[in-house]
């Protein structure tokens, strides 16, 4: 009964979770929103082992605890999955691969900072990743009113965008192909909304490829 401990206990307590992995924090039931930055700074870890378990954690507490994190913690928390992912981890890899294909209602959030960070970081800054294909395929099953919610910051977020090194024709067309062949297999709404965006990203495209010959003086 935490109201029955001096605050002297409650420090000693603190001291000692700090000390204690997430996956024992977890398994020890302790609520996900007092370690959630561990969680986010092991996925930054650039550690696959650290990364696979901090997957793993992800998964046994489900979208049942995971979806009452706030939503701009979910953002980030997506965003720093597909890094790992990107980067290697298995576990993330095989995570990602599967949002398409579970049942699980993980929140559209999370999809968001998944989906969004296979192209553009949190700075604005345009560069492609891995696994973009899964990412779409994990924001078409998402619902139609979160799904244009997405999609619309995706359009304003491409917008302002700014290349993150150099950028070539050749670096969106994998992109723009997959999307097109995602069109051509849709219909409605997912159609309209990977329309929408396929569109905003040719015009991203040939903004940044002008820009980029400009400074080079072309």
């Amino acid at each position: 009964n935490l109201g029955k401990l001096t605050e002297r206990h409650i420090e000693r307590f603190m001291r000692v979770l700090e000390k204690c992995s997430i996956k024992t924090k977890m398994l020890a039931g302790i609520p996900i929103d007092w370690y959630i930055e561990q969680l986010i700074t092991d996925l930054k870890s650039y550690n696959w082992y650290v990364q696979n378990s901090v997957i793993e954690v992800i998964e046994t507490l489900g979208p049942e605890q995971i979806n009452l994190l706030n939503n701009e913690i979910l953002i980030e928390l997506g965003r720093n999955v597909l890094q790992s992912a990107d980067g290697g981890a298995r576990k993330a890899e095989e995570f990602v691969m599967s949002l398409c294909k579970t049942r699980l209602n993980w929140s559209s959030f999370f999809i968001e900072g998944i989906f969004l960070e296979t192209f553009i970081n949190h700075n604005g800054k345009l560069r492609f990743k891995k696994y973009f294909r899964y990412a779409v395929a994990a924001l078409l099953v998402t619902e139609k009113q979160d799904r244009e919610r997405i999609i619309n910051k995706a359009i304003e977020l491409l917008k302002h965008a700014s290349p993150k090194g150099w950028l070539t024709e050749k670096s969106f067309q994998n992109y723009l192909t997959f999307l097109q062949e995602g069109i051509e297999k849709t219909n409605g709404s997912r159609k309209v909304h990977l329309e929408r965006f396929k569109s905003a990203l040719e015009e991203t495209k040939d903004r940044i490829l002008k820009e980029l010959d400009e400074e080079e003086g072309f």
